[in-house]
């Protein structure tokens, strides 16, 4: 079921990267699950409303960038986006879902602390646990997990292909 919402969420964000687009504010809020009570459930990645654009796409369309506003979600958005909202690129959407995927695994955000001041901190530390039983039970995704969150974003997957590539379940 992870891998079901994660796999065409993941496509879809590398199709705006290719064309210029980072979202800025990936989180459960703004994925969609679209159909019937048939199925099959369709995820829809929603809300550019402060998206990163460049190149063709800022360069033919009216709609200016929004590189200096908004700043994302509290508890989604990566360190670097944190500092800047201009120093962003598609590394700040695999950090957001790499969080998105650990809240799917476990029903909690990595950096949430008892205060926002101490998740804060913990989210601009990179520190975070993945528990043993997430790594018994599901060790690709907790591998995947780590590898998306990493604070220094040269870390962590290069894109959103690359981090769908190591949730494949042939990946394993």
């Amino acid at each position: 079921e992870i891998r079901a919402i994660m796999l065409p969420v993941l496509d879809a964000l590398h199709f705006a990267h290719e064309r210029g687009v980072v979202h800025r504010d990936v989180k459960p809020d703004n994925v969609f699950l679209v159909g019937d009570l048939a199925g099959p459930w369709i995820p829809k990645v929603l809300d550019f409303g402060i998206a990163q654009v460049r190149g063709e796409l800022r360069r033919g369309g009216k709609r200016k960038s929004t590189v200096a506003t908004g700043m994302g979600t509290e508890g989604y958005a990566s360190p670097e986006q944190l500092r800047s909202a201009a120093d962003v690129d598609r590394r700040a959407d695999v950090f957001s879902m790499g969080v998105t995927l650990y809240e799917l695994a476990t029903g909690r955000l990595p950096f949430e602390r008892d205060t926002d001041a101490d998740s804060f901190v913990a989210l601009m530390k990179g520190e975070y646990e993945i528990s043993a039983d997430l790594r018994r039970r599901l060790p690709q995704i907790a591998a995947v997990i780590e590898k998306a969150l990493q604070h220094d974003r040269e870390n962590r997957y290069p894109d959103c292909e690359a981090m769908a590539a190591a949730l494949q379940p042939a990946a394993a």
